[in-house]
């Protein structure tokens, strides 16, 4: 009887820790409504060689341009996901940017320069710069990225091969903002009308696996009165 018991207490906990997905975003640009705000210049949707319409940031009548997607849900762990397609930006002086915002911000970077990077204010200057991998313009990258707040990491797959993993130092327990944007990253630089960047299919997921804690006072209880019961043997 006490194991059937002690099984029935590990099930229910089985039962209620199931992890559970819940959608935050999912963006194809089909739709001229759409749930975000644009920060800075004009970015538009138009045909750009991934699904349909794409989210297109330029250089050409903007030296920056960004949209944000408001966060804060709660969650210690999200999935970011989204498609890009470069033009022009390879050798040019701009940087496409996803910012992370906890509000502290860390960065996940196309960089005309050095290629794939990261950055974060607690790894201010890594012996690698941040250089996790490159990329080349016109070919379409899938970039999936999870974000463990709660054990502070982060991971950056992207679908050339490149990857990275490593800390992610958050100023609050929570993402407050998600950032998109097209800016120079260095001083001086003029518009630039070869460089645009397209952006499409962003899908933002959050997972948690909630344990009610009624359910652990229950199995707690149960777990006392078998260790009572025992005892009451002796």
């Amino acid at each position: 009887m006490k194991k059937i018991i002690l099984m029935s207490a590990l099930a229910i906990v089985s039962s209620q820790a199931q992890s559970t997905v819940v959608n935050l975003y999912d963006l194809n640009f089909e739709s001229t409504v759409q749930p975000y705000g644009i920060n800075f210049g004009s970015p538009t949707i138009e045909a750009a060689g991934l699904d349909g319409n794409s989210l297109v940031f330029n250089a050409n009548t903007s030296t920056y341009e960004q949209i944000e997607l408001g966060m804060g849900y709660g969650f210690n762990q999200y999935n970011i996901s989204f498609d890009v397609l470069t033009n022009g930006l390879v050798g040019s002086d701009y940087n496409f940017a996803l910012n992370v915002d906890t509000p502290q911000v860390q960065n996940l970077n196309l960089h005309g320069s050095v290629g794939l990077s990261t950055f974060n204010p607690g790894e201010s200057a890594p012996a690698d710069g941040g250089i996790f991998g490159s990329f080349v313009d016109n070919q379409r990258m899938r970039v999936d990225i999870n974000v463990d707040i709660a054990n502070s990491l982060w991971t950056v797959d992207v679908d050339n091969g490149a990857f990275y993993s490593g800390p992610f130092y958050a100023s609050g327990s929570d993402i407050t903002s998600l950032r998109f944007g097209l800016s120079p990253w260095i001083g001086g630089a003029v518009l630039d009308p070869n460089v645009s960047v397209a952006l499409d299919n962003v899908v933002v997921t959050a997972s948690v696996v909630p344990v009610p804690a009624a359910v652990w006072l229950f199995v707690s209880g149960l777990l006392g009165l078998l260790g009572f019961s025992s005892r009451k043997r002796l």
